[in-house]
């Protein structure tokens, strides 16, 4: 039986992607799985080893002091494999593989040049500064990674000279147990309306336009509704400049915001809800790629209205699985809204579309045997 660690600094132990997904799917192949992160104890969850180190106060800290604890945590464990979810991590694999020359993957979530240009804690200058350093550093510790894994096909153009590097997509998880296709009802028989919004809430990430897209609503006599945030603030201003926003306009009984909980709960609250959004801005980090979220709602059986990039039409417009909006004019979103609030039927039908392709194509099944396969590869 190999071991396998997985180290993450930024993310929850129970990040989708990481726990649900890829650590389950290597322990379910026989591995013996750690994961490496912040939590408040060790603890075993579901077979998987949970090594916890305390939470840092500041970014810095969690950078340069999380990260030191994560590489000692980490040699002690004396794993077969080192899986990094956080580009912060590169120099504690890049250390581990020079100190004990095993298995090692970096698994990069999105396109992080870009994502750091979309950073509202950075000023502009910062972040061309950051954006143009990182690209550099990474570029140097990728000559002593074994294998880097890409989460979307958007950015595998950024790694043209890395030989191995492998695309295993986010796709959600579903259940093929009998019964376990049941396509959502949206609620045809109560008067509320719950649209629900998965993700990091950040001001790029359309927190404000939805809002004002909802108090729009409000104010043409749609007040029936709710609204659920699911996710992290970005900053701890924006959450009061949001919830300024909330007591100004009298809006405390249909803004709720939920923090980040785990996968199944989330599942939840969606499978309740009549809609998801994907309101995000035209920022480069988000025009070509596929948002886990969108996949979360067809799972859930709920039409989606996103943004309208031209890969985001692909997967929702053209598979009649919801609408598209300009993300950043207000009144296209709220006119979206109200379509789907006074037409139910074809908001059902949108919702089983999403599903029936969730079960056909869009799913964690083919993804898991790709992965197993790097690390088949790895260990024969």
């Amino acid at each position: 039986m190999s071991k396998v660690c997985i180290i993450t600094s930024a993310h929850p132990v129970l990040d989708p992607r990481i726990f649900y997904k890829q650590a389950q799917s290597l322990k379910k192949a026989g591995h013996n799985v750690f994961i490496i992160a912040q939590n408040d104890k060790n603890e075993i969850i579901d077979g998987i080893q949970i090594i916890g180190l305390g939470k840092p106060k500041t970014r810095l800290q969690r950078m340069f002091c999380l990260t030191n604890q994560m590489l000692k945590k980490a040699l002690t464990i004396n794993a077969d494999a080192y899986h990094i979810h956080d580009p912060e991590l590169l120099p504690v694999l890049v250390i581990i593989k020079s100190l004990t020359k095993k298995f090692t993957v970096f698994d990069i979530h999105e396109n992080i040049k870009e994502d750091i240009m979309t950073k509202e804690y950075l000023n502009s200058i910062s972040r061309i500064i950051f954006a143009f350093a990182y690209t550099f550093i990474e570029s140097f510790f990728l000559k002593f990674v074994d294998v880097i894994i890409l989460a979307e096909d958007s950015y595998k153009k950024n790694y043209t000279n890395i030989r191995n590097k492998y695309i295993i997509r986010n796709y959600p998880l579903i259940k093929y147990e009998k019964n376990s296709r049941k396509i959502n009802a949206i609620n045809h028989n109560s008067d509320l309306y719950i649209i629900s919004v998965v993700g990091q809430i950040a001001k790029v990430r359309g927190a404000f336009e939805i809002l004002n897209a909802v108090k729009i609503l409000i104010d043409r006599g749609l007040g029936n509704i709710r609204l659920n945030f699911i996710g992290l603030f970005e900053t701890t201003s924006l959450r009061r400049e949001l919830e300024d926003y909330i007591v100004k306009y009298e809006l405390h009984s249909n803004i709720k915001f939920t923090n980040q909980i785990p996968h199944p709960m989330v599942a939840k609250i969606l499978e309740e809800s009549n809609l998801g959004l994907a309101i995000l801005h035209p920022n480069p980090n988000f025009l070509e790629s596929m948002p886990t979220k969108i996949f979360e709602y067809y799972l859930a059986g709920i039409p989606v209205i996103a943004s309208n990039f031209q890969a985001w039409e692909r997967i929702v417009v053209d598979t009649d699985c919801g609408l598209v909006v300009d993300p950043l004019n207000v009144i296209s979103i709220s006119d979206a809204i109200e379509k789907m609030i006074l037409n139910r039927e074809d908001s059902r039908r949108m919702g089983e579309n999403g599903k029936n392709l969730i079960y056909s194509t869009y799913n964690w099944k083919n993804e898991e045997i790709a992965l197993l396969d790097i690390y088949k590869r790895a260990f024969k």
